[in-house]
């Protein structure tokens, strides 16, 4: 029997569209800067690893899907991140209290958007080059009080709707292909994504995991040595 998922879980599950979205435009320049992966290991990563190790997972695949999903300039990353502890774009349902409304961009085939609690005073401007109508407008986001917090919220979400991923949840690549996975629509088929997409999304968290795990191991030995 299918899974069925409502549309308030539908808003609250989607984790990585914008990331996927980001990516397709701009590739893996988006993912350069050295000295972001430094700062984030630095402010990050105990939080990060207390949590990895609450749920059995690989901290830096924690670590580097963070990053992939919050990064916004070539040594930032987002407000969403930065204050609410909002790492993954993560929105708000209805039963949810903690919210903040946000200027974001969402993607539909069709030219209307109906102006709802859940992307609101939208507006369109422009169209993509796989012929989506791009809408701007502003939309609830979860909040968190602190990043053990939102790192929780998120692994519930991985485990529940992306079961691939959260069974290789100490496997970098094998965790990346199966956010590919997750059950999106109520007859239980899977979201389809081309090959090229996908290809480029992992290659693109496998960068930026590669250089959390080259970072953190200078780190170690700095600190034996």
């Amino acid at each position: 029997m299918a899974m069925k998922i409502t549309r308030d879980e539908i808003i609250s599950i989607i984790l990585i569209g914008v990331g996927l979205g980001l990516l397709l435009e701009k590739g893996e320049e988006y993912m350069s800067g050295d000295m972001l992966i430094k700062w984030f290991l630095k402010k990050y990563k105990n939080a990060f690893k207390r949590v990895a190790n609450k749920f059995g997972y690989d901290p830096l695949i924690l670590m580097a899907h963070a990053l992939h999903e919050s990064r916004r300039r070539r040594n930032d990353i987002s407000g969403l991140a930065k204050k609410y502890n909002n790492f993954f774009g993560i929105k708000c349902h209805k039963n949810y209290k903690s919210c903040i409304y946000l200027i974001t961009h969402e993607y539909r085939f069709s030219k209307e958007y109906p102006d709802t609690s859940y992307f609101r005073n939208a507006k369109l401007i422009g169209k993509t080059k796989n012929g989506q109508y791009e809408f701007v407008g502003e939309a609830p986001f979860k909040r968190y009080d602190s990043v053990e917090q939102g790192l929780e919220d998120y692994i519930k979400l991985i485990k529940k709707y992306y079961p691939e991923a959260y069974r290789n949840r100490t496997n970098p690549e094998q965790y990346f292909e199966g956010l590919f996975h997750g059950k999106k629509y109520s007859n239980g088929k899977y979201r389809k994504y081309s090959t090229t997409r996908k290809s480029v999304y992992v290659k693109s968290c496998m960068k930026l995991y590669n250089k959390l795990f080259s970072e953190y191991n200078r780190e170690v030995t700095n600190e034996l040595s």
